[in-house]
């Protein structure tokens, strides 16, 4: 190995092995970089609940904004209807 190919692994390795921002953070204070964590995390929940993203809905596999859509409550109702002409079948109408 030739003095030019050393010089450039070790300039390599200097790279490679280089200290970085956050891990010496980690290192001379650790409770620095965990709360500011804890802040984001904070403030990701404060934008999510603003935004209403958390907000608790109605069961099913739909958004609560589309609930009063026309077509969808046509469709609600015409999911009922099939429901409740399965269920009595065969029934006599004026006896239930």
């Amino acid at each position: 190995m030739g003095d030019k190919e050393y010089n450039i692994m070790m300039d390599q390795m200097k790279l490679e092995t280089a200290n970085l921002r956050i891990t010496d953070l980690f290192v001379d204070s650790p409770c620095k970089p965990m709360c500011a964590c804890y802040c984001w995390l904070i403030l990701c929940l404060m934008i999510s609940g603003g935004a209403g993203f958390m907000q608790p809905s109605l069961g099913g596999d739909r958004d609560y904004n589309i609930w009063l859509d026309p077509v969808q409550i046509d469709y609600d109702m015409y999911t009922l209807a099939n429901e409740d002409i399965t269920a009595t079948q065969g029934v006599d109408v004026q006896s239930v």
